[in-house]
């Protein structure tokens, strides 16, 4: 036991004597010698047939004590026939080591987009380096424009872009799909899908302009084919997989003479798949709730019967308008943007099998049903005030 037990000591003499030689050791990375890489953009040059790499760097700063702690932003370009080529020659004109597990954005510009994006994937989803949980984006110009524009509230672009992000689902209007999801879609060659699109754009009343996500961009067979707009945008992500379990969008209807504007959440959503003989056919069931926000005149929500006909008035405009977008991506756009052909072998893959090589015509003919139910739960704080002044009284 006594030879154990001076074993054990000289065991954790010997770690000790090793962690204290690491702390002095030249392989060491000094904080003021690192530059953490949190969005990349990558653009394509097709007249040059060259790939354009950036990275938007932050570096903490140890120059002073005044300024201890605090971050400044970098951006670093390269060149290359390859994008591996145009990543790697981005290293020769960085003067510190470039840490890439910060990542939090992929940025494409459109002209690589709709000529290389095939190759962007296969490249971002090979690289260790870049995180697979990083948002892409498609841009509707260059890629290195968006990565060095300034933010207009001093931020860094990563987190401002972050933001924009999470105000989505408090919106509704733009789309957000991380390099994983995209991964799990590129390769089916059955459907098509929609990523983010960032633009810049003027604000009202302001003459700089700002980085906004608005709107999605339809990729197919790899590579970028359409631009949706907002109300498109928000169908798809009332429809997809996930994506409208925190989703809040408002909502104008028009009733009589008058209108009224809901904030609605959905509560529920199924999408059934079926055969009429060769044929498939989809139903899509959508519960929402809603908080009225705007209310015009003339309508009187202190009555139980105007309040169902409120009701009943959105969930049919819902209908009329989730239905138009769906005909748009079935008629105008022929993608199966929203993954029908997956819910349609998975469930029926005997059927499926008999449509799937004629699935483009199949697609744009298909019958597809859509259901709304609404329900106003709450009547905003005009209705909550009035009602305590009654009960006061």
């Amino acid at each position: 036991m006594w030879r154990n037990h001076k074993s054990r000591r000289g065991v954790l003499l010997l770690l000790a004597v090793i962690l204290a030689a690491s702390g002095c050791s030249q392989d060491v990375v000094e904080i003021s010698e690192i530059a953490l890489v949190e969005a990349v953009g990558i653009d394509y040059d097709a007249e040059r047939q060259t790939y354009i790499f950036s990275s938007y760097c932050v570096m903490p700063s140890s120059l002073s004590t005044e300024r201890s702690g605090k971050l400044s932003n970098w951006v670093l370009t390269g060149n290359g026939k390859t994008i591996l080529e145009a990543a790697k020659s981005l290293r020769s004109y960085a003067g510190k080591q470039l840490i890439w597990q910060h990542n939090k954005f992929i940025v494409v510009g459109e002209a690589a987009a709709r000529e290389r994006f095939y190759e962007i994937m296969d490249f971002v989803t090979r690289n260790r380096e870049i995180r697979l949980t990083s948002f892409l984006m498609i841009s509707d110009d260059k890629a290195l424009d968006k990565i060095k524009m300034r933010m207009e509230s001093g931020e860094l672009l990563s987190n401002e872009l972050l933001g924009k992000v999470h105000n989505v689902k408090e919106w509704g209007k733009s789309v957000s799909q991380s390099i994983q999801d995209i991964a799990n879609w590129n390769l089916d060659p059955y459907r098509g899908y929609v990523a983010g699109r960032i633009i810049a754009e003027r604000q009202p009343e302001e003459k700089k302009e700002t980085l906004s996500l608005k709107g999605g961009a339809v990729i197919s067979s790899g590579k970028l084919t359409h631009w949706l707009d907002g109300d498109d945008a928000i169908v798809v992500n009332v429809l997809s997989s996930g994506k409208w379990r925190n989703l809040q969008f408002a909502h104008t209807v028009k009733l009589d003479s008058s209108q009224f504007t809901l904030f609605l959440n959905v509560r529920e959503q199924q999408i059934h798949t079926a055969f009429r003989g060769r044929n498939p056919v989809i139903d899509v069931s959508l519960q929402f709730a809603g908080t009225i926000g705007e209310l015009g005149q003339g309508l009187q929500t202190d009555r139980v019967d105007e309040i169902r006909r409120m009701e009943q008035a959105t969930a049919k405009s819902l209908e009329e308008t989730i239905s138009k977008s769906i005909t748009s991506f079935q008629h105008d756009l022929k993608i199966d943007i929203l993954g029908f052909s997956t819910s349609l072998s998975q469930h029926h893959p005997h059927e499926w099998r008999a449509i799937q090589k004629d699935w483009k015509r199949v697609y744009s003919t298909m019958e597809v049903n859509v259901h709304a139910e609404v329900n106003l739960e709450k009547q905003g704080m005009t209705q909550y005030l009035r009602n305590e002044l009654t009960d006061d009284e």
